[in-house]
């Protein structure tokens, strides 16, 4: 009777709904999808079927429903043709007003299609988003089928125009809908255009993305009814996103969606609108997200880093990189969350690695600032999971060693260190990966005066351990077996706490626990103090000679000790007027020995500290405790091992590491919009750093930002901050930090010359110090600039490796007559055009391309070949063919005789543009032996002057020119090419110049020079 009905029905008119349902082996699932859409009480509806070449029985259950019900009809491909091609065989077939999808394996709820009508009919649209009911299936559980049909139900708004499209694949606008094709009733004439304009064949893993693209992009009007339940689908039902595939299986699956980015991009290409591109980009973000999934599930971990390289292959090393960080922070995210700690965080290490070497290898495109943000992301999370696996490492170890520090310093990567923040209940701040001193029961407020032995105390009260072992920010023990080197007082000397350092002293659990477990108490040596510099045979003698310290403390200690401890006194006389002694409070004690030493040092201290008055003592002298802390562990060792306890001793050596400070690369300044603008100078060019510092801030836009970085191996903290006060102050909008490069350089022969400092090699290092920026102005700090350098610093570079101005000079050299330095540029520098040569005093870096071209390390190798213009040869050489050419105003070099001598002899072009640019200079750059501070009236002195007067340096630089005699120290500082400078100047004293044109007539400043001069 259903049957009879439904074909009176269909002969009447044309129905409302249509719906295409796809068919490949589903034969297990179509009796319950098909009766869903019989039984609708909706019946105005046709089901038409594509059975695309199904082989397990499925064309038999279709064609017994077709031939018991006139609103089915059956559609069938011979050979299995995808799913995409399927939806578009029966499409093409429809009659209805609107066309429904439904997948063979799901089914609709009985009042679906009755629902959707009223919708429809009271608002009629070209598309209609409803809601659906989740089935969890194969063990998917409850909560995640619930947060489906919510997530799927995000009740939009109705929608006009290019707002159907962005809602779905727009990423600005949140992707706040799905793309699912079988969550939506499209009008018959959308459906049907939508599908002619797709491409015929298979678009598989990605198909329902690409035809919601399409489909959407045809419609005018949409809407939602997303409190209508009406697709059953059934979670977990058939998922082969649960099941792991092969690297075979992997790059079809990105062939697949490449198919599917190639149609999309054809459509779009086909049919231009506002927001297609854009949404374009979308839909591979979100394709994107869909194979890393795949990659990041159902991939194994040994198959990982192969099926990475398929991604960078396919979709470009940003998008690979995306994925893996997003893997990585996925995954430190939820064991964070979880609050399950793994032992080791040595897998996601490595694919952090992995994932940095596709960063590092990928192109400037629109993924890259993803990347890097997913980057900062993965790296946030992997860092704190990093810091609590190393923690609960820490806290699991039979041997712990505390290292008391009161700045951020470097720290042996092994767990059984652990820092300890020393004085932290007298600071607001913490070090990030320490622990402090003021936690649980302390004496943290007395660390002035008791130094590390406020972690020893805090250890005693607060740690459970098996050994207690104590050493300093600055000296450790040698674990090692080699005996190295010590200096005068008994200690191995070194640099820094680095990886080769872990390496030479053994730094590592087994060598620790091959020194210390067997022992009860292990020490730094014990040393005859006979055999170091100074006038003193014993330990007493030793404290009497400190300089800063006051015998009378030792005295009452030794009165105190035998007081309290009468047992003790022969071991106070012993020790005292011995000759041997060890130092620095640096000791491993098995946990009873610890403890009981504990129990008699600080009763000790803190009546030395009741009857004595240090209201008077100088800063070192109030550290008189924890002086006295080395001498009372002597007593204590001493009396001990007299009392024959048998203990068991270990000696090791004491290793001094004089620069212990962390060396922390440079993170984006303000909000990471600033232009970061880098210099370089040592400790005596201050004045002039500060004079060019001073010229970039004047000009500086108040509209922009500007992170001023200046490397240096010893500007002092006192120019340091002279500099920073100066430029800094009423400057909001500028930075400007100072970074100590001598860690990087320390093992590369850097070799200066008369005109070059060792400085100029130090914008090798920039790529490496500023890793967040991808681009970077470096200037020399001998110019001066006149101009924005934000106007510099927005010029483009694409994917060459820098900016800069065409060397004049050089190019005037190599038209010489001799052919010396063309010679040298064609087989010395193997350039191709020796024409093409730049000046490096000014350059805009491409750091993001430079450091592909080659690592830090690799720029110093090959800054250590001795080159006759050094870093600026080694730049040109290997930057040749990659330039920017900026104009002649960005770097104007002086006119040192070189324009009548040299310059005149460059490219015709070439001179004219020097010297037009010498009209309106944007940077003058004194480039050369003569400079405004040794010369006071060379070409553009009068810009330095007006300049420097503005900087704390300026009595410097004039009482530098005053004091020396010039006629003695000129020809130290002249070649051949600058002795005209003489010559135009021999008919005036120097003195009188300076006098003149410095200090003019009348001035405080002249008065001033004068009068010290007299004094001198």
């Amino acid at each position: 009777m259903q049957s009879v009905l439904a074909n009176s029905i269909l002969e009447q008119k044309m129905p409302f709904f249509s719906i295409v349902v796809p068919v490949y082996n589903t034969a297990a699932f179509l009796d319950d999808c098909l009766r869903s859409l019989q039984t609708q009480t909706f019946n105005d509806i046709e089901i038409i079927v594509v059975d695309d070449g199904s082989s397990d029985g499925s064309a038999d259950i279709l064609h017994a429903y077709e031939a018991d019900d006139a609103r089915i009809r059956v559609l069938t491909h011979k050979e299995n043709q995808g799913l995409h091609q399927a939806r578009k065989t029966g499409v093409m077939e429809c009659r209805g007003d609107y066309v429904l999808f439904v997948d063979s394996d799901d089914e609709l709820v009985a009042t679906a299609c009755e629902k959707i009508a009223q919708h429809l009919k009271s608002n009629p649209v070209d598309s209609l988003h409803f809601g659906l009911k989740v089935v969890a299936e194969d063990g998917v559980a409850e909560e995640e089928a619930r947060a489906l049909e919510v997530s799927g139900a995000p009740g939009i708004e109705p929608l006009e125009g290019e707002d159907i499209l962005r809602v779905v694949f727009d990423e600005s606008w949140g992707y706040k809908q799905d793309w699912r094709v079988w969550q939506r009733v499209f009008a018959r004439h959308v459906a049907q255009e939508a599908f002619s304009r797709m491409v015929d064949g298979r678009i598989n893993r990605a198909e329902d993305g690409y035809e919601t693209f399409v489909l959407l992009s045809c419609c005018k009007t949409a809407s939602s009814a997303d409190d209508v339940q009406g697709h059953v689908y059934h979670y977990g039902r058939g998922i082969t996103g649960a099941k792991m595939i092969s690297i075979k299986d992997f790059e079809y699956f990105c062939d697949c969606f490449q198919n599917c980015f190639a149609a999309t991009e054809k459509f779009v290409s086909d049919c231009p609108s506002e927001s297609g591109q854009v949404c374009y980009e979308g839909l591979k973000r979100k394709d994107y997200d869909l194979i890393g999934n795949d990659w990041i599930f159902r991939i194994d971990d040994s198959l990982k880093k192969e099926a990475a390289d398929i991604l960078a292959s396919r979709f470009g090393h940003c998008v690979a990189g995306y994925q893996v960080y997003r893997f990585v922070r996925d995954e430190s995210y939820q064991l964070l969350k979880d609050e399950q700690y793994p032992s080791s965080t040595a897998r996601l290490d490595t694919f952090m690695q992995l994932a940095d070497k596709f960063y590092c290898n990928s192109t400037m495109d629109e993924e890259f600032e993803r990347c890097r943000q997913m980057r900062d992301a993965a790296k946030n999370h992997l860092d704190e999971l990093r810091a609590i696996v190393l923690k609960k490492n820490r806290e699991r170890q039979s041997i712990r060693i505390f290292v008391s520090t009161h700045k951020d310093v470097d720290a042996p990567s092994c767990p059984i260190f652990q820092l300890v923040q020393v004085g932290a209940a007298l600071h607001s701040w913490r070090l990030s990966d320490a622990l402090a001193d003021d936690e649980g029961e302390n004496i943290s407020d007395r660390n002035a005066r008791y130094c590390e032995l406020t972690t020893q105390y805090w250890a005693w009260k607060n740690v459970d351990a098996e050994y207690y072992g104590f050493c300093h920010y600055r000296r450790y023990f040698d674990f090692s077996s080699e005996r190295h080197e010590e200096n005068a007082f008994g200690e191995v000397m070194d640099d820094y706490i680095d990886h080769n350092a872990e390496i030479c002293y053994c730094f590592d659990e087994q060598s620790i626990r091959d020194s210390v477990e067997g022992y009860d108490v292990v020490t730094t040596e014990f040393k005859d103090l006979r055999r170091f510099p100074g006038d003193f045979e014993t330990p007493y003698e030793h404290y009497a000679s400190a300089p800063f310290l006051h015998i009378d403390d030792l005295d009452c200690l030794r009165d105190i000790v035998c007081e309290l401890y009468p047992d003790y006194a022969a071991d106070v006389k012993t020790f005292l007027k011995g000759n041997r002694s060890c130092f620095c409070n640096m000791y491993i004690l098995k946990k009873d020995i610890f403890f009981d030493y504990c129990a008699w040092l600080f009763p000790i201290l803190e009546e030395f500290e009741a009857r004595t008055d240090t209201s008077k003592y100088s800063k070192e002298a109030l550290r008189t405790p924890g002086h006295l802390a080395e001498r009372l562990f002597n007593i204590y060792y001493l009396h001990n091992k007299g009392l024959g306890v048998g203990w068991i001793t270990n000696e090791l050596q004491c290793i001094h590491f004089e620069h212990p400070e962390r060396q922390a690369f440079l993170s984006r300044a303000f909000d990471g919009t600033a232009i970061p603008v880098v210099f370089a100078a040592d400790d005596n060019y201050a004045p002039q750093l500060a004079v060019a510092l001073r010229s970039v801030v004047e000009n500086a836009s108040e509209e922009r930002y500007y992170d001023l970085v200046v490397l240096s191996r010893d500007m002092s903290s006192r120019n340091q901050q002279k500099i920073f006060q100066s430029i800094t102050k009423g400057r909001p909008n500028v930075s400007l930090r100072f970074y100590d490069v001598t860690r990087m350089v320390k093992n590369y022969r850097l070799e200066a010359n008369a005109h070059i400092s060792t400085e100029t090699y130090y914008r090798f290092l920039i790529q490496t110090i500023l890793p967040s920026y991808e681009k970077v102005l470096y200037l020399d700090s001998d110019l001066v600039a006149l101009a924005d350098v934000a106007d510099l610093y927005d010029m483009e570079l694409g994917d060459n490796l820098l900016a800069a101005v065409r060397d004049a000079d050089y190019l005037g050299n190599l038209n010489m007559s001799d052919g010396e330095r063309f010679r040298y540029s064609i087989e010395t520098l193997q350039m191709k055009d020796p024409y093409s040569y730049f000046q490096a005093g000014v350059l805009l870096l491409n750091t993001f391309e430079m450091r592909k071209l080659h690592s830090q390390n690799e720029w110093l190798e090959l800054a250590s070949i001795p080159y006759l213009y050094n870093d600026q040869d080694i730049l040109n050489a290997c930057c040749e063919g990659r330039v920017v050419y900026l104009d002649y105003s960005w770097n104007v070099m002086i006119d040192s005789g070189r324009l009548s001598q040299v310059i005149v002899y460059a490219p015709e072009q070439v001179m004219q543009a020097y010297c037009d640019s010498r009209a309106q200079p944007k940077i003058i750059h004194y480039a050369g032996a003569v400079k405004p501070w040794n010369d006071p009236v060379c070409d553009y002195a009068q810009v330095f002057w007006h300049y420097a007067r503005s900087t704390p340096f300026y009595e410097k630089l004039i009482s530098g020119l005053v004091a020396t005699e010039i006629e003695v120290s000129l020809p130290r500082l002249m070649d051949e090419s600058y002795v005209y400078v003489v010559n135009r100047h021999a008919a005036r004293s120097w003195k009188r110049k300076i006098g003149d044109i410095v200090l003019p007539y009348g001035s405080r400043r002249r008065h001033w020079v004068r009068k010290m001069a007299g004094r001198a």
